[in-house]
């Protein structure tokens, strides 16, 4: 696994001290680990149930309100286009 790549596609520094990088890479993988355990369990005979409650939520009136200025949303990244933040695919694994 290339923790490496993963950490660069979500903007993220690894810790440049070797020992600490070690064990962020390694807290990285055991989660990762982890999820695909999880993944990984057969669930095909369980029973599915839904979880309702009788709580209403009452709605609120809509308010019209000034939105944030789009060029100040923007000013502290590089990563736009069409007018929206631009996400690398990181599902290409």
């Amino acid at each position: 696994m290339n923790v490496e790549r993963y950490y660069k596609k979500a903007y993220l520094d690894l810790p440049s001290d070797e020992s600490e990088r070690k064990i962020e890479i390694e807290k990285f993988e055991k989660v990762v680990k982890m999820a695909d355990k999880l993944l990984d369990v057969d669930t095909s005979e369980m029973q599915t149930y839904e979880i309702t409650s009788e709580l209403i939520s009452p709605l609120r009136d809509d308010e019209i309100k000034e939105s944030t200025d789009r060029e100040l949303i923007f000013a502290n990244t590089q990563h736009r286009e069409y007018g929206y933040f631009k996400l690398d695919n990181i599902m290409e694994d």
